[in-house]
Formats: structure tokens, sequence, C-alpha cells
């Protein structure tokens, strides 16, 4: 995700940032749809695909709400992902056209999402063939697999339009810019710990096994470590007073607490079998909450990446790095 050879204008409009905005909300909403497929056992609840049971509109009910609902909000995600490439097509021209490496990376992203239908399709499609196993020990190793990397997809998918969201701000990229070469090497290794974090996590929820969890709790020690080294970059550098570097690293540290104890609480409220037959269900919730805040993890690092390479040098800064070297891409 990272260039040195695009040139940022950084001249958007705050339409388009507030759009970036709403689509980064949107995804965020999506991965707790997505998490309550899984936590309420409805994954094979619909299925067909794409259509929904062959018909119009099934009855909303039970695992149907959650798996159709999530088929239905990654659908509008999908659609607003397409809308704001559009509209950094549209702008391509004008004065305040964002960067070429925001406008690639906005197509990437429109391609991104599709990928991740295709692949909940396929998820879909191979459950068919293997009725009543999904989220359960005789679970096949295949649609684990799909399961890890959907998961992956997603978050990365989180990534991709946190950038986006900070590089259309208005006044992104302009001026003189110094080098934070610390806190980008530990933004890209913490991003990689949550990524292997998220994937364990995945795999300790389809499969409920000891091993599963110890993988998952050494994958969260190996995040914790990770976060900790890059929020004290980031509030150690000599940028340290930027308000776009102090943000998301005190938040992170905020995060944490409460992905911990949104973990703990996971695991002591497993949901129970009626789960599937709950629209609303609080032991299902707990698990796609603490999703939803490892991708406001994800949110934190990845701002403090961007800003890493987009830090506007301090007025006592010895060497700032000139406005056309050095893109984030």
């Amino acid at each position: 995700m990272i260039h040195d050879h695009a040139h940022t204008s950084g001249r958007s409009g705050r339409g388009l940032h507030a759009l970036a905005g709403v689509l980064l909300l949107t995804t965020l909403f999506l991965l707790f749809a997505g998490g309550q497929v899984t936590s309420t056992d409805s994954g094979d609840a619909v299925d067909s695909w794409p259509l929904p049971l062959r018909v119009a509109l099934p009855e909303m009910t039970g695992g149907v709400f959650w798996e159709l609902g999530h088929r239905q909000v990654a659908g509008f995600t999908g659609l607003l992902t397409g809308a704001f490439a559009l509209c950094v097509l549209l702008r391509a021209r004008r004065a305040d056209a964002p960067a070429p490496w925001v406008r690639r990376l906005s197509y990437a992203a429109f391609g991104l999402v599709l990928a991740q239908a295709a692949l909940g399709g396929v998820r879909v499609l191979v459950g068919t063939q293997y009725p009543g196993l999904a989220s359960t020990p005789d679970e096949p190793f295949v649609i684990r697999a799909i399961a890890m990397v959907h998961a992956l997809v997603a978050q990365s998918f989180v990534a991709v339009v946190t950038t986006l969201w900070v590089a259309t701000r208005p006044g992104f990229g302009r001026g003189a810019r110094r080098a934070l070469p610390a806190l980008e090497a530990r933004a890209k290794f913490a991003l990689l710990a949550l990524l292997l974090q998220i994937a364990l996590g995945a795999w300790l929820r389809h499969t409920m096994s000891g091993m599963g969890l110890v993988l998952h709790v050494a994958g969260a020690l190996l995040a914790l470590i990770a976060l900790a080294r890059v929020s004290g970059a980031a509030l150690n550098s000599d940028a340290n007073d930027a308000p776009g570097l102090r943000g998301p690293a005190l938040a992170i540290g905020f995060i944490v607490t409460v992905q911990f104890l949104l973990g703990v609480a996971a695991l002591l409220l497993v949901e129970d079998g009626n789960a599937r037959n709950a629209a609303f269900n609080f032991k299902a919730i707990i698990p796609s909450l603490h999703l939803v805040v490892a991708g406001l993890l994800v949110v934190c690092v990845q701002m403090l990446w961007v800003r890493s390479r987009h830090t506007l040098a301090a007025a006592t800064a010895a060497t700032p790095v000139p406005a056309a070297q050095g893109a984030f891409a």
C-alpha cells in the first residue's frame, strides 16, 4: 500500500471526505452484521446466492434476519464504494482532484468489495454441500479457510477505506513533510499483527477448540506489544504535537481496554443453542462487538501509517521532505 513515486496534491473537497467517512462507518457496521452471522450460526440460513432462497424476499426471522440482513448491508456498502470511486473519477480533471494514488486506491477499493462479495457467495455455495456442519466440530476445513480469508479481506477493506478517508481531508498532503520512519515501520508491524490476530480469532470462532484459544491469546499478546510500540512512537516523535498523530495513538489505549473486556466477556458468554432463533441475543452480540472494536484498532493504526508519511514538518525540523516526494498509495 506504500509507494514513493506518486505526488499528492490532497486538494479534494469536503464532500468527498464526508462520503469517505460515511463509507467507513458503514463498513464498521458491516463488520457487526457479518459477525452476527457467525455468532448466531446463521451462515446457512439463506442457502442460495446471489438471490435469497430463490424468491424476492423471505421472512426476516431467526437466522434469515442476520444472513440476509448482512447481504443487504454488504450490497449497500458496495454501492457506496462504487459511488465514491465514481466521484473520484469525475473529479479527475478538476482543480480539487485527489492525488493519482488516491484515485487508484478508490478503484482498488471497489474491486476489493466485489471480490469480498464473490468470496461470500462461494462460502454460501460451499456451505450447501455440507448442510448442518457450519460452526460445528465437524465443519470442513474449506469452510473455515473461507471464513478466515473473508475476515481478513473485510479488515483489509477497513484499512483501505481509512486511508481514503484520511487522504481526502481538505489540505491533506500540502506543504513540506518530514519522514517518520520509526512510526511507519511500527505501524506496518502493528497492522500485520492485528490481521494475524483477526485470522486467529476467526479460526477460534469456527472451531471453539483449546488450541484455537491458545493461539488467539498468543496473537493478542503480540498485537498488544505491537500496538504499544506504535503508540509510543507516535507520542514520542518530534511531531508529537500534531493532532493527527496524538489522537489515534491515545485512542488505541482506550480501545485496547474495551477490546480486552469484550474478549473476556465473549469467552464467558458463549452463545447458546437458541441464538439462531433470536433476532437479538445478548450473548451473540458480544463477539460481534469484539470484531467491530478490532476494526477500530485497524482504523487507528492505519491512520498512524498514513500520517507517518504525511506529517507536516515542524518549524524546527532540520530536514523536511518536500511535498513532491514520498506519498502514501
